[in-house]
């Protein structure tokens, strides 16, 4: 990760999103502050990260259902169960 807490994946997920959403530069600039943690308190961090790994599972598995069984299922909200 770079000294300002954004590597590319990041960086490029934020452009996405700030474009996708028409952002002006002053909430860009929020933006990236928020999921770097510059915001305090940063309440918006783990859903970023959460966003990250719902990702990470659908590459790994190919399948949107698994990352909605992670994220509703409720048995899996332990990490035991989650590694499975």
């Amino acid at each position: 990760m770079a000294a300002s807490g954004i590597d590319e994946v990041c960086a490029g997920d934020i452009a996405n999103v700030a474009d996708g959403r028409d952002l002006s530069a002053a909430d860009r600039a929020w933006l990236a502050r928020s999921v770097t943690g510059a915001v305090r308190p940063n309440r918006d961090k783990p859903f970023w990260d959460l966003a990250h790994l719902l990702a990470a599972v659908v590459r790994a598995t190919g399948s949107s259902a698994d990352a909605l069984d992670l994220l509703l299922d409720p048995a899996l909200g332990r990490a035991d169960a989650a590694r499975r």
